[in-house]
């Protein structure tokens, strides 16, 4: 039999909760704690699936052997405590009598889970949490953690367009002339600054909005430098005949530059 890996295991195992199949998910993530016992996220993912509360108990404390600050290891353990203390059994909790209450996803109500998200503590389903550096969160407390580090103005997306636009009427003029001159080793020529001419950009840019962050700021700005090279290209034809866009070089040059764009704003 082909070896699978950890992660084929898991991602399998995920997918099985997340249909149901909790016979598939269970045998999954069992086979992923024999392949890979230091794993957190499958003693977790095995926490998950099995009924035996005894077992629940074992995997949780397995995982927060193996990482002590894991704070979903922590809920889980937590969470069984609470609900053997409501039902006046602790001590049979401890032994793997007592059964907790069912949770359902606050997004799927049809699904049993004993996942929470770490910080505001609902529960989630497998197809609702996402695995961070700082354990289980569900998906509107990771958005919002993004969402403080956007502080973009309504003005910038504009102003980064306009900017963008600007540079590359001028830039791809230019461009166009130096790889019609040099003719093959224009390659060479797009390969050496296409991206430090893409990272010069997006820097005018950043500067431009005053070094704001936006979530589609990448977006705006690509369309606009495409805009300009556009632009620059008709100009350019205009004045002396030469077409850039029919150029492979420069084809190149604005797919590196345009990545890196993308790459510094995004």
């Amino acid at each position: 039999m082909a070896a699978v890996s950890l992660e084929d295991l898991l991602r399998e195992g995920k997918a099985a909760a997340r249909a149901g199949a909790v016979e598939e998910a269970r045998r999954m993530f069992e086979r992923a704690t024999e392949v890979a016992p230091e794993s957190v996220e499958a003693w977790l993912g095995l926490a998950g699936v099995v009924e035996e509360i005894e077992r629940k108990r074992a995997c949780f404390q397995r995982a927060l052997a193996l990482d002590p600050d894991n704070a979903e290891a922590r809920a889980g353990l937590a969470w069984l405590d609470r609900q053997a203390r409501a039902k006046g059994d602790h001590q049979g909790a401890a032994e793997g009598t007592a059964e907790p209450e069912t949770l359902y996803c606050v997004n799927h109500p049809d699904r049993e889970t004993l996942l929470r998200c770490n910080k505001c503590g609902r529960p989630v389903c497998m197809d609702c949490v996402q695995l961070t550096e700082v354990g289980y969160r569900c998906r509107d407390c990771i958005n919002q953690v993004r969402s403080s580090f956007y502080t973009a103005s309504a003005m910038d997306y504009p102003i980064a367009a306009l900017v963008g636009c600007a540079v590359a009427a001028v830039a791809t003029p230019i461009v166009g002339w130096v790889a019609g001159l040099f003719g093959f080793w224009g390659f060479w020529i797009a390969l050496l600054i296409g991206p430090a001419a893409g990272g010069a950009l997006a820097e005018i840019i950043h500067r431009a909005v005053k070094r704001r962050r936006g979530r589609y700021l990448w977006l705006v700005a690509c369309l606009g430098t495409a805009l300009g090279v556009l632009i620059g290209s008709i100009g350019l034809w205009i004045l002396i005949g030469v077409f850039p866009l029919v150029s492979l070089p420069v084809w190149l040059f604005l797919a590196l530059a345009l990545s890196t764009v993308y790459a510094r704003l995004h």
